[in-house]
């Protein structure tokens, strides 16, 4: 008798554990599942700092965001698709160092994009895509909370030299995307 409630013990243990271990799976696939369905969605630029303030735009006041420097920017945006692709309209200056002249240009990158990890407010997004050449290109992408950010150490950035030709400047960059 004393065997038989030792047997009957062990299999509701077992049992327990089973049970639990699934239950746990599941919570965390929903949570994971609700997590990246916040990701999805358009994402427009609304600022692109540089690590020192410029005054591309001529008027006496140098600013860290570039957008309040020239319009050229304006259209930028990312897209993430539910089925894991992603859009890049990237809206950028031109320089013509040669001429002193700048012009404002856009180019559209298309690839994948994957979770690398993920909360209910921080999320890091590792997106794949090739460039002009061909060459497969990889960007990391920060979400916090509705704001996708997109941060390059060593990055060439518009500027004007003392007589107010355009160059390339070389340092940070931060473009910071909103959720619509």
């Amino acid at each position: 008798m004393k065997r038989t409630y030792t047997i009957l013990g062990l299999l509701l243990i077992i049992t327990r554990l089973f049970v639990s271990c699934n239950y746990e799976a599941e919570a965390h696939t929903i949570a994971y599942e609700n997590t990246t369905a916040n990701l999805y969605g358009e994402y427009n630029l609304t600022s692109l700092n540089t690590g020192k303030p410029v005054d591309f735009n001529g008027d006496g006041i140098a600013n860290k965001n570039q957008m309040e420097e020239c319009d050229c920017y304006a259209n930028s945006k990312i897209v993430l698709n539910e089925d894991y692709t992603f859009i890049y309209k990237k809206a950028d200056i031109i320089i013509n160092e040669v001429e002193g002249t700048y012009t404002c240009a856009e180019t559209e990158y298309k690839g994948s994009w994957q979770v690398k990890r993920s909360t209910n407010t921080i999320s890091v997004i590792h997106a794949v895509h090739r460039d002009a050449k061909g060459e497969e290109q990889n960007i990391m992408l920060y979400k916090n909370n509705d704001k996708l950010s997109l941060d390059y150490i060593f990055m060439n950035y518009p500027n004007i030299n003392t007589s107010g030709e355009p160059f390339y400047d070389f340092g940070s960059l931060k473009y910071v995307f909103t959720q619509q």
